[in-house]
């Protein structure tokens, strides 16, 4: 018997849960309204919806906040003459038609404004807000017509927002806004005066003239308007000159780093000799990959290259096929001096690094992220050499100018927006992404840089046509050099070369004193430092919770309202 009824109260409790409804699909042709005012300053309201439905509905919403000093009265809403069945919570009239995906559904609704016109000292005013910030729906064509009491010649129009400047008298004195689209949580107010003859009995009366305050604010916006007019005539006349200018000084930058580039190359070609295969070592190993690869080179390449590099410079030597010991700290760079203290006394021991301590170190959380720290850290120091260098010209101020031309330029381009000019606009903000790029892209090379980007261009190219007799002319120390290099190259081309080198002896087995063993292992412990690597960063992980923004607005007066569906 418990149990039975434990089940009864789990399904009471489930089914108690409010479920959320689901959207509806839909999109609001025509909004037509029509407001008839009376001699006693009440607005019957005649509002004609067209709804075109994707998917299955039970009704639409009509929501509708009376101004201070007012109240709606007598809402009904009909189909083709058949009235239909409306609930009202909370300023929201629920209107029940329900229908399939597919259908064109017209909705017409009827009510009240009761005292809806503020009698002034020359006029009769009617102001309101039938659509604010609560609105969730767009429009694709709104109209609005006010008729007076009874037909004159004294009338007046202003409307605000999607309502601007839209406002047409006509020959009876209606006032018809032709507002066409209308976004969603946006206004469209609208504002008629009549004379104050056409109204008696008005319960609602201020003091002060309702004409002259429309007409005041019809005045200013002519001159306001005008003024645009002169302003947008003005840059039409300069925009040939102000961007035809800002594109010659990009030409004419153009022209100029392109020469600088010309003289650079003539006096690295003057000041520095081709070598045969390898890079000079102007740089160190570690760094000269680093600044020809950059972000692109790959964690394990550039530690495995470095490792290698250590033994090739007699720093370290190897005493078996997975340890590595040191045999002096007295490096030229660092990066190097660092690289031994990281890997053979914090990941090693007592100046002895294995294969086996490195993956007890990536797999130790004590250690996961100083890991990383370290290699980080270790990078940094190499930048620092390629620094010390001089490979690139400091041209700041250069760039800085640059980006100068650049926010100028978008500042012109948001001045041509805020008047109507299209074209220079799209034109004002082309040149200024030109300039921004060459701004960000532009870092020209010393001599010195020109010789290390030649250098390493042309052994990518000499690298892979070398044939074994060529291999002989070189050096043993230029061939151990030209073996690391390589493995550090992204190119695929290298990368087959290797592999045709590896493949000729795979079971030979070489000391350091063979320049092979470098690319052997080399290659070789790319797959330790990689596995470290992976490891360590498996043990650090981090996680981000989300934000939720809320808001709201109103009309005049506190009147306002929107559509919907449900």
């Amino acid at each position: 018997m418990r149990k039975l009824i434990g089940v009864f109260t789990l399904v009471f409790i489930l089914l108690s849960i409010p479920t959320p409804a689901l959207a509806v699909d839909y999109s609001i042709e025509e909004m037509m309204i029509d407001v008839q005012l009376d001699e006693k300053g009440d607005a019957s309201v005649t509002e004609t919806q067209t709804y075109r439905f994707d998917s299955s509905f039970n009704g639409i919403t009509r929501t509708l906040f009376a101004k201070e000093g007012t109240r709606l009265i007598d809402y009904e809403a009909t189909e083709n003459g058949e009235v239909l069945r409306v609930e009202f919570e909370e300023g929201m009239y629920k209107i029940y038609r329900a229908g399939e995906s597919g259908e064109t559904v017209t909705i017409v609704s009827t009510y009240t404004i009761k005292d809806a016109v503020e009698l002034y000292d020359d006029a009769g005013q009617f102001a309101w807000s039938f659509f604010d910030s609560s609105n969730p729906s767009s429009y694709e064509n709104v109209e609005i017509t006010i008729r007076p009491p009874a037909q004159t010649e004294d009338a007046l129009a202003i409307g605000y927002d999607y309502a601007e400047g839209k406002e047409t008298i006509q020959e009876d004195g209606s006032v018809h806004f032709k507002i066409g689209y209308l976004a969603s949580e946006s206004y469209a107010d609208v504002r008629v005066a009549f004379d104050q003859e056409l109204f008696t009995n008005v319960a609602r009366v201020e003091e002060g003239s309702a004409k002259s305050q429309i007409a005041s604010e019809v005045e200013k916006r002519e001159k306001e308007r005008q003024a645009f007019l002169a302003h947008q005539d003005k840059l039409k006349k300069t925009v040939v000159y102000v961007l035809g200018g800002f594109s010659v000084i990009l030409a004419l930058l153009f022209l100029f780093t392109w020469q600088r580039k010309r003289a650079t190359i003539l006096e690295m070609e003057r000041s520095y000799t081709e070598p045969y295969l390898a890079p000079e070592e102007i740089m160190s190993i570690p760094a000269t990959l680093f600044y020809h690869s950059g972000i692109y080179l790959y964690h394990a390449e550039l530690l495995s290259v470095a490792l290698l590099d250590l033994v090739r410079q007699g720093y370290v030597t190897q005493s078996d096929e997975d340890t590595f010991k040191v045999i002096h700290k007295n490096t030229k760079e660092e990066h190097e001096r660092f690289l031994i203290e990281w890997l053979f006394y914090k990941v090693g021991k007592d100046g002895v690094f294995t294969t086996e301590g490195l993956k007890d170190y990536a797999n130790n959380k004590l250690y996961a992220g100083r890991y990383q720290a370290d290699y980080n850290e270790w990078r940094n120091l190499i930048k620092e050499e390629v620094k010390q260098h001089d490979l690139n010209k400091n041209v700041l101020n250069f760039k800085i100018g640059l980006g100068v031309m650049a926010i100028l330029l978008v500042g012109i381009g948001i001045q041509y927006i805020l008047y109507d000019l299209i074209l220079p606009m799209f034109g004002a903000f082309a040149l200024a992404i030109l300039y921004g790029i060459f701004a960000a892209s532009y870092r020209p090379k010393t001599a010195k840089g020109k010789k290390v980007e030649r250098d390493w261009k042309q052994f990518l190219q000499k690298y892979v046509q070398f044939e074994d007799k060529d291999w002989s002319s070189l050096r043993d120390d230029e061939q151990r050099r030209a073996f690391l290099y390589s493995t550090g190259a992204k190119q695929y081309q290298i990368k087959d070369k290797n592999n045709e080198f590896l493949n000729r002896e795979p079971q030979k087995m070489y000391d350091a004193t063979d320049p092979m063993y470098f690319l052997l292992f080399a290659t070789m412990f790319h797959g330790h430092f990689d596995s470290a690597h992976t490891s360590a960063a498996e043990t650090s992980s981090s996680g981000s919770s989300p934000t939720t923004f809320t808001g709201g607005g109103g009309g005049i007066g506190g009147s306002g309202g929107g559509s919907g569906a449900f």
